[in-house]
């Protein structure tokens, strides 16, 4: 369950939606502070001159300039109307929004593990009931048909039997193909390949956890294996107000927030902008 907050795709991908919005705060943040660029550019060209020499024309090569530029200006906008700060606001609560949608997603990834675990724990336990059922009903059979070559049992004794064990033995199939359903789908919520978790592994932790020092122990039989939890009682009379623990509660709380901030930031357009500037520089044929 813990290796979910770090291998779950799905997980990762909500983490980094959280530090784009975070990212996005720090722009908008950066509006109420001055704007400073500068600018060093340098040139060099040569001019032509020309003479007239009776009917002709003669150009000559001038001498070559340098030019340097030195230039640097700042500007500044005066949130008279409140459009940056609406704005920074409304990404704050977009941040919050994406905050609770990663805990929503944690949240259901890991109750998904743990469902699938049990139910892949539950299926165990039929399983093996079925095996022991599969042994008894191999026995009935062999009894039956001795007692029906005895002249004692009917022909239909016989096949009946047949049929509960054929029934038994495509019980065990299914059971069989739903559990390992279970691991591929346990394996991709821990961001792993489908197949890359066999059973050994699940029980070798359910038998580490049974009986102290045996995590080496791989075998397929789990018999010093714990039994499956009970699931709590939920107390009656809860407050509804629990409910806003609720991350996704929490996240559509703040998604209206940020909606109700980017109206003062569309209002603000009504009104004009006034952006304070000014411009420095320094030009010369020679940089000292």
């Amino acid at each position: 369950v813990e290796s979910v907050e770090v291998n779950n795709q799905n997980v990762l991908a909500a983490q980094a939606q959280l530090r784009q919005a975070l990212a996005v705060i720090d722009a908008s943040r950066a509006s109420l502070y001055p704007a400073l660029t500068a600018s060093l550019p340098a040139t060099r060209a040569q001019g032509v001159s020309s003479s007239t020499t009776g009917s002709s024309v003669v150009s000559t090569g001038a001498s070559t300039r340098n030019t340097v530029r030195l230039s640097s200006s700042v500007s500044w906008e005066a949130d008279l109307w409140g459009r940056i700060g609406r704005t920074i606001e409304a990404g704050e609560a977009t941040a919050q929004a994406s905050a609770a949608d990663l805990a929503a997603t944690l949240l259901s990834a890991r109750a998904t593990l743990v469902q699938s675990w049990l139910q892949w724990r539950m299926l165990g336990a039929q399983l093996a009931l079925v095996e022991r059922s599969i042994g008894a009903y191999e026995r009935a059979l062999q009894i039956t048909r001795n007692r029906f070559e005895a002249g004692v049992a009917q022909r239909s004794d016989v096949s009946q039997a047949e049929s509960q064990l054929q029934g038994a033995l495509a019980q065990r199939l299914e059971l069989g193909l739903q559990r390992l359903q279970l691991q591929n789908a346990m394996a991709v919520l821990l961001g792993r390949n489908p197949g890359s978790l066999v059973a050994a592994e699940l029980e070798a932790g359910i038998a580490a956890a049974a009986v102290p020092g045996a995590a080496g122990a791989t075998s397929g039989a789990v018999a010093a294996a714990p039994a499956i939890p009970v699931i709590p009682e939920v107390p009656l009379g809860l407050p509804s107000a629990l409910l806003e623990r609720r991350p996704d509660v929490a996240a559509a709380e703040r998604r209206v927030a940020a909606a109700n901030a980017q109206i003062g930031v569309a209002r603000a357009a009504f009104f004009p902008t006034l952006t304070l500037g000014g411009t420095l520089g320094y030009q010369n044929t020679r940089l000292a």
